[in-house]
């Protein structure tokens, strides 16, 4: 489970801790182009460092993605795929369409 940075407010709130978890990976551009590649197909992190810039901090964002929901993984170690995962995606937009009025 994804542990945010600084006490929640609603200890044990699951939906408290996605919700943060999921706003600071979309937060970081990175991740954005993370996710806009993965939307395209699944992708190992060799597939994917080839596709950013700055691939060196990959290790770092990938963990975040995936423990944010937004992003699944099969496999492991050089074998792993990434995927977008929509339900993540879906679970945002719920949110965001929750202010309409």
């Amino acid at each position: 489970m994804y542990r945010a940075p600084f006490p929640a407010p609603f200890p044990g709130d699951p939906d408290y801790i996605f919700d943060n978890a999921v706003f600071q990976a979309l937060g970081h551009p990175s991740n954005r182009h993370i996710l806009k590649l993965l939307s395209v197909r699944p992708m190992t992190e060799f597939d994917l460092a080839q596709q950013l810039a700055d691939h060196h901090s990959l290790g770092e964002w990938l963990p975040h993605l995936v423990a944010s929901g937004l992003v699944g993984i099969a496999g492991s170690g050089h074998q792993a795929v990434y995927r977008l995962e929509r339900a993540g995606l879906a679970r945002v937009a719920r949110w965001i369409s929750s202010f309409d009025p």
